[in-house]
């Protein structure tokens, strides 16, 4: 027979056990457990549960945007994290956290404002939600430790934050987080992995492995860092479509993978210091082959219409590819000089070759006729857009084409730059990134405009009094130069001062003071950076006119 003092201590238990049922009932509200290793994440809190679960729940019939992008994750794969972070039976990872705030973030905010109707969020809850993400995620990523153990959570976790570090216009963060996952891949003996028919258990880790070598290879080139990945340390065979890519937007993937490939060959070939050392002549000829194969793969990439989750999104995921394509041929293009003139006489150190003019007219082009396309659209539809097309290779057909303004007097090409600066104004409060590049292109537009306002001959002599006059130039020649006060010859742009033209690399800091682009060095290491997809030779450092030369044909 159960007496008091037998049934009190049952009592206690029960009442114990209840009131840790409910302090997992409000996952919200609770302290993260996951803050005993970290203890940085110890102030954030879970998005709220019921919001979570009717988005899962939509996920597991309709099949979202986030996971045609993201084939590494699906819907069953992100309940059982969500399940591991809301209900901690055992204790979860910061890799299980990241990979949840990551694919919730881009969930809420791609979703359509049908579905969203549907399941009851509003806009301002949506943007909530999709803000406390970000804000967990990128509290994570930022207090990742040194060490972690090669194995496919931190890898996929790695990936993910690098992805949402580019979308936090993080680049360097982003190029931080993605060479630790290629290191990682590599430590896990992914790179050697045996093929499908041997391994079919090992689909996951494949696929991973070359998304990660895609972006590692993507970002490598745009920043102009060496890859992580190199091609001859590699085995893994390339993912299977059907049988691992499901569907035949697998074969968008397949062609992101060819083209990363490429595009690290444009490094080795083309940017690398020892490719730089090569002569004027062979660079060249390499660049010409692989102009080639850039043309030849652009000509035959397609997204098939019915393997997507919309036309819109088709739409622009084709915009976006073609807009990639054009800015690397001008990337390409920019390294052949510019043909002889038949007078002999120099041509302007800004000046490019008609190729790599020509690509970066197409790339303007259609960023023009990529604003008309998604102008109309709710702002957050075309946030990818801007992110991994606007700020993926920002500069070369904009440089190039500012390079041809200043050289030849082009008022169509200053048009186009005017276009771009448009559409950034446009869109510039939609993230730091966008706001930079915005500010950098506009100063660009200004130099440019100013400079056509000029007479021909008046410009000549602008030139050639203003390199004398430079501070910068006085610094690089000071055989050549006295001292002069720059602020008398120098152009004012707002509150921004800037040297007359050709500018030298030291004034490019001026006008991009504060961008990030991953050189870890503050705004001085941004002249080596954009110094390499300036000038199509070496004339803009070493041919510039002294007194009594000639200015530039």
């Amino acid at each position: 027979m159960l007496t008091l003092p037998v049934i009190r201590p049952l009592l206690l238990i029960r009442r114990t056990l209840l009131k840790r049922l409910r302090k997992h009932s409000t996952p919200a509200n609770k302290p993260l457990r996951e803050a005993v290793h970290y203890p940085e994440l110890a102030n954030l809190t879970l998005p709220p549960m019921p919001a979570v679960l009717r988005l899962l729940r939509h996920c597991k019939v309709h099949r979202h945007r986030f996971f045609f992008e993201t084939p590494t994750i699906d819907a069953q794969y992100l309940t059982e994290l969500c399940q591991k972070i809301y209900f901690p039976t055992d204790e979860y990872t910061i890799a299980a956290f990241i990979t949840v705030h990551v694919s919730l973030n881009y969930l809420f905010r791609q979703l359509p404002k049908a579905v969203a109707l549907e399941l009851g969020f509003t806009a301002t809850e949506l943007r909530e939600l999709a803000a406390t993400c970000s804000k967990n995620a990128e509290t994570a990523m930022l207090n990742l430790r040194m060490y972690l153990e090669a194995n496919y959570e931190n890898i996929e976790a790695l990936l993910f934050a690098s992805m949402m570090a580019l979308e936090l216009s993080r680049p360097s963060l982003s190029w931080t987080l993605i060479s630790s996952a290629a290191r990682m891949v590599q430590d896990a003996g992914y790179h050697r992995l045996p093929s499908y028919t041997t391994a079919p258990e090992c689909t996951k880790k494949r696929v991973v492995f070359w998304i990660v070598y895609a972006l590692d290879h993507s970002m490598a080139l745009n920043l102009g860092r060496s890859p992580n990945l190199h091609d001859c340390d590699i085995t893994v065979d390339r993912p299977r479509v059907p049988e691992e890519l499901e569907s035949s937007y697998g074969q968008v993937y397949m062609s992101w993978m060819d083209f990363a490939e490429l595009q690290g060959h444009v490094y080795e070939q083309l940017y690398c210091p020892r490719a730089q050392r090569q002569t004027s002549a062979m660079r060249a000829g390499l660049a010409r082959a692989l102009a080639l194969r850039v043309t030849d793969m652009k000509a035959r990439f397609n997204i098939d219409p019915g393997s997507i989750p919309s036309l819109e999104f088709g739409e622009e995921s084709m915009l976006s590819m073609q807009i990639v394509f054009e800015s690397t041929l001008t990337l390409v293009y920019r390294t052949i000089p510019p043909e002889p003139l038949p007078s002999g006489r120099q041509h302007h150190p800004l000046k490019f070759c008609n190729e790599a003019i020509e690509s970066a007219r197409q790339a303007l082009t259609m960023h023009k006729y990529a604003w008309n396309v998604l102008k109309d659209r709710e702002t957050d539809e075309w946030h990818s857009f801007l992110q991994w097309t606007v700020l993926w290779c920002p500069f070369i057909p904009y440089t190039v084409l500012f390079g041809n303004v200043i050289a030849d007097r082009n008022a169509d090409d200053l048009e186009l730059l005017g276009n771009v600066v448009s559409f950034m104004e446009a869109v510039a409060n939609m993230g730091p990134g966008i706001g930079k590049l915005h500010r950098a292109c506009r100063i660009f537009y200004q130099i440019a405009s100013i400079y056509l306002s000029q007479p021909g001959s008046d410009v000549a002599a602008t030139m050639s009094q203003g390199l004398g006059s430079s501070s910068y130039a006085s610094t690089r020649h000071p055989s050549q130069h006295g001292s002069f006060a720059p602020l008398e010859n120098g152009m004012h742009l707002g509150d921004t001062m800037i040297p007359d033209l050709p500018l030298f690399p030291q004034d490019w800091d001026v006008m991009l003071d504060g961008w990030d682009l991953g050189t870890d060095s503050g705004p001085g290491a941004m002249s080596t950076f954009l110094e390499q997809y300036l000038p199509s030779d070496e004339g803009v450092r070493n041919d510039v006119p002294t007194d009594g030369q000639e200015p530039f044909a």
